[in-house]
């Protein structure tokens, strides 16, 4: 049970009326769709506060400016502070004290540049479901159906803008476990805070543009650039959710594709002895072959998917067979894949870098949900986690 902050949309605090100097508005407001979250979206639902104002001891919920503990401006404990719910929300009446910060900030109200509020809670139960959106894409949707709150604070700038997600914005202690284990079950990515923290620091031009294997730089050594023409074996250290990141290899124009027989050449080439045993083989090696590996599973050769390379001459080539049969199935045909459905897009743009190596046009992505046991199990886990927990 991890800490999480967000801001109150639609529900502007606003200077109180009478002798006291105060603040009154809403912390939180029922029943209002939240932005983009990364990977969801979420509702707060009526009631979702009331174990927790109704606890015996009552909370201890502070109300800061901007979250900073340096910043406070009334506690509950202390009767400064009064929370309640309503129809509408979670709604604070504070008494301000006679401090400067509490002075500048009343000022800035007045003035009409602070606006918003943002609050600190930690979820108690919460439900999952799947809707479809006005596009008809999927669209997961978290419920959050109780809440133990411990700060309100009225924001300079809130924890997220329109789609923009500062993840250590919103979970300042790393996302709760919760959301980990819903976004495996769906076969989502996990939010943005884990990728900044894997990515690529070279200032070569390609590498800011975001296309690592164009990278210019002779000497990079970071470890982060994906597919970097510079580093050996760097595309397999360089994996997204279990997509292999592209690395430019020669290209074989032979239409013939054998995957069992490249599959076999692939492990003698990568092991250290050339007998391609599983003792012998340099996995990070190996996985230059495929466009997907099982993270769960990379120390077996069954954990590799989609082959499309092979070896000539003692070099790693990319063979337009495999390509055309790699994406082939990615696409659904041949049988399809049983890769999760979250790892589509980053394989299939690993397979369009391998279609421009051979001068052809990939041909254009969509989805596919291929009907495995795996699946069938995580429909089931889907309905036992649509109920409240």
């Amino acid at each position: 049970m991890k800490r999480e902050f967000r801001l109150t949309t639609n529900a502007r605090i606003r200077k109180r009326n009478g002798d006291k100097p105060g603040l009154e508005g809403y912390a939180a407001v029922f029943s209002q769709l939240s932005v983009d979250l990364g990977w969801f979206r979420e509702v707060i639902q009526p009631g979702a506060f009331s174990a927790c104002l109704a606890s015996s001891p009552p909370p201890d919920v502070r109300a800061l400016f901007n979250h900073n503990p340096s910043a406070i401006l009334g506690r509950t404990v202390a009767g400064t502070l009064r929370l309640k719910e309503d129809e509408t929300g979670l709604h604070f009446d504070n008494d301000l004290p006679d401090t400067t910060v509490a002075r500048d900030l009343l000022t800035s109200i007045d003035r009409g540049d602070i606006s918003q509020c943002s609050f600190g809670f930690v979820v108690t139960r919460q439900k999952w479901s799947e809707e479809k959106d006005r596009d008809g894409n999927d669209l997961l949707i978290r419920e959050i159906h109780g809440a133990d709150v411990f700060d309100v604070s009225p924001v300079t700038f809130p924890a997220y803008t329109g789609t923009s997600v500062d993840a250590r914005s919103l979970w300042p202690d790393g996302e709760p476990d919760s959301l980990v284990r819903f976004a495996k079950v769906f076969g989502r990515g996990m939010t943005r805070q884990d990728d900044e923290d894997d990515e690529c620091e070279d200032d070569c031009e390609s590498c800011r543009a975001g296309d690592c294997s164009e990278c210019s730089n002779p000497d990079c050594d970071d470890e982060n650039c994906e597919g970097c023409p510079n580093q050996e074996d760097n595309s397999a250290r360089c994996v997204r959710r279990g997509a292999v990141a592209f690395s430019k290899t020669p290209a074989s124009d032979s239409d013939s594709w054998d995957g069992d027989a490249a599959r076999g050449r692939l492990a003698k080439w990568a092991s250290s002895d050339g007998s391609g045993d599983k003792d012998a083989v340099s996995w990070s090696k190996y996985a230059r072959g495929f466009g997907w590996l099982d993270s769960d599973n990379k120390d077996n050769f069954g954990g590799y998917k989609l082959p499309h390379h092979d070896v000539k001459d003692g070099k790693l080539v990319s063979v337009w067979g495999g390509v055309r049969s790699a994406m082939s199935a990615l696409l659904g045909g041949r049988g399809g894949t049983s890769i999760p459905d979250g790892d589509r897009r980053a394989v299939y743009g690993h397979l369009a870098q391998e279609y421009k190596v051979h001068d052809k046009e990939p041909p254009d992505f969509h989805s596919v949900r291929v009907a495995t046991d795996a699946e069938i199990e995580i429909m089931r886990m889907r309905a036992r986690l649509a109920s409240v927990a």
